[in-house]
């Protein structure tokens, strides 16, 4: 008897057909809770030199970096000031030079109300943007399952 209802309960969890009496089971996705702010070109990026400064309420993080990114994909080819606050994508490094992005940011905090954002490439200013963040929260595995993440997203066009 104790067979035949794991073997069931296996069937169940594998089909997940609730038609047929099983349940409904989470999935095994996780998230992060954060603000994730995209940046989308019309164009492939420019090779050069780019400066991020964004501003989140008032304490403002200066990140550089420049394509084409290391062809190793060993090395960082972008770094922000003060560390450990904002995280610059880098995205491509062993895709064709023009194939090479900065395609987003993400800040691992959901105290935030405002963030100013501009951007330069050698100098000359691509975007400044100021963004108001609207958290919401999402449960990647399905309503009433484990994790429960807040974030907030937003995209700038250059």
């Amino acid at each position: 008897m104790k067979y035949r209802h794991a073997v069931a309960g296996l069937v169940c969890s594998l089909l997940l057909h609730e038609s047929s009496g099983c349940e409904r089971g989470c999935g095994e996705g996780a998230c992060r809770s954060g603000y994730t702010v995209s940046f989308t070109s019309g164009s492939a990026w420019a090779q050069g030199d780019y400066r991020f400064s964004i501003d989140i309420d008032g304490q403002v993080v200066t990140c550089e970096g420049s394509l084409p990114l290391d062809p190793s994909c060993e090395t960082a080819s972008s770094a922000c000031d003060p560390e450990q606050i904002v995280f610059l994508d880098e995205s491509g490094c062993a895709l064709p030079d023009e194939e090479q992005s900065f395609p987003a940011f993400s800040v691992y905090s959901t105290d935030i109300s405002k963030v100013g954002v501009k951007v330069w490439h050698e100098d000359v200013l691509l975007a400044d943007v100021v963004l108001t963040p609207e958290f919401a929260v999402e449960q990647p595995n399905g309503e009433g399952c484990p994790p429960t993440c807040t974030q907030a997203y937003d995209e700038i066009v250059f």
